[in-house]
């Protein structure tokens, strides 16, 4: 993040900075999300998927400082429960 960039959000109110959160993390994670599915990844919202197998992964990408991952599989499991109530 550029410096101006810092001064900036340091400055605003809260609601704004959360704005930009959620959009700068929205757009990392639709790029994240884009390459993998090239890559050959899908599925994590059907049946056929089990929520445990996305925490283990949510636990890797934690260990491996990816925060991107870690936004991702957490938003999965997020949905995941949503759908199927399933933890």
């Amino acid at each position: 993040m550029k410096d101006a960039t810092k001064a900036f959000l340091s400055k605003v109110p809260d609601e704004v900075a959360d704005s930009i959160l959620v959009e700068q993390a929205t757009a990392a994670m639709t790029e994240k999300l884009d390459k993998c599915r090239k890559a050959g990844a899908h599925g994590w919202h059907t049946p056929g998927i089990e929520t445990d197998a996305l925490l283990s992964r949510l636990l890797g990408a934690v260990e491996a400082g990816d925060m991107v991952d870690v936004m991702n599989y957490a938003a999965m499991i997020h949905v995941r429960n949503e759908l199927y109530g399933d933890a």
